[in-house]
């Protein structure tokens, strides 16, 4: 498919509808996201992994890596549905393009709205959304914490704490 025609195919698709709504949940209904905003470091996060986020964000060990595992089986279907949203090393534009394009109409139709920092979701849904497709989160269901859940989860979490920030700095 062309750009084009993976969009206008996106767009109308319920599993992905949904999955860019859900990829907020883990920061809007994290416990203690002054914490999380303040104190996340990237370099502590890849070094000691869930243990570490779960100290910042009040999630469980347990709840956060079912939270990896459901953003990666979901993400996984998607790429299973539509091959050219996997990451290969050589399409980082392409996908970039389709997630920014999507994102852009299902901001506008009001399939993505939401009352109030619109404006944060609206720049940072397809920053987060690229994050876990490049970051290549679905290898965490084969790899798991032991295969660099970290390391998959690195992009998805920095992208989620630069959306914090702004929820912040707006007030939501």
């Amino acid at each position: 498919m062309t750009e084009k025609e993976l969009v206008a195919q996106l767009v109308l698709d319920d599993d992905f509808i949904t999955y860019g709504k859900n990829l907020f949940d883990f920061y809007e209904s994290m416990p203690t996201k002054a914490i999380f905003l303040k104190d996340f470091d990237v370099s502590a996060w890849e070094q000691e992994g869930i243990p570490y986020l779960a100290g910042l964000t009040g999630y469980t060990d347990s709840e956060i890596e079912n939270r990896f595992y459901k953003i990666a089986g979901d993400l996984k279907a998607l790429q299973d549905k539509y091959p050219q949203l996997v990451y290969d090393g050589k399409n980082e534009a392409f996908i970039n393009n389709v997630i920014d394009e999507a994102s852009d109409q299902l901001n506008n139709s009001g399939a993505w709205a939401k009352n109030g920092c619109a404006e944060c979701r609206k720049i940072h849904r397809p920053r987060v959304f690229a994050s876990a497709i490049i970051g290549g989160a679905t290898g965490f269901l084969t790899g798991g914490i032991m295969g660099g859940a970290s390391g998959a989860f690195t992009g998805l979490i920095q992208s989620l704490s630069a959306a914090g920030d702004c929820f912040d700095a707006a007030g939501c």
